[in-house]
């Protein structure tokens, strides 16, 4: 199960009580920040749950490779991702807030 954005704590954890694996990437700077903080307490006991958080550059350099034809390449490798469209590449800066416990 995924998610992106800021989802509200009752969908997360019927997430949790439904799937394997949840995973949350947020986004939105301070908003996302602020998200955090709030749901933090909540969602710390769910134990199959990870909070990503996508820096608000890394949102803007990819709504920058947005076009009508898109087609992008991503390589994952050690955790690090880049995101590229053939012309411009894009290091995803991501911090986990919260690692799921080993199941």
């Amino acid at each position: 199960w995924i998610e992106v954005g800021q989802p509200d704590e009752k969908s997360v954890r019927q997430a949790c009580g439904r799937a394997k694996q949840v995973v949350i990437y947020t986004y939105g700077g301070h908003k996302a920040d602020r998200w955090w903080d709030h749901s933090k307490a909540s969602l710390e006991r769910t134990k199959n749950l990870t909070v990503i958080n996508v820096s608000s550059d890394t949102t803007s350099a990819l709504a920058a490779l947005a076009r009508r034809d898109l087609h992008l390449n991503y390589t994952v490798q050690d955790g690090d991702m880049v995101i590229g469209d053939g012309e411009k590449t894009v290091q995803v800066a991501m911090t986990t807030l919260k690692e799921a416990q080993a199941l």
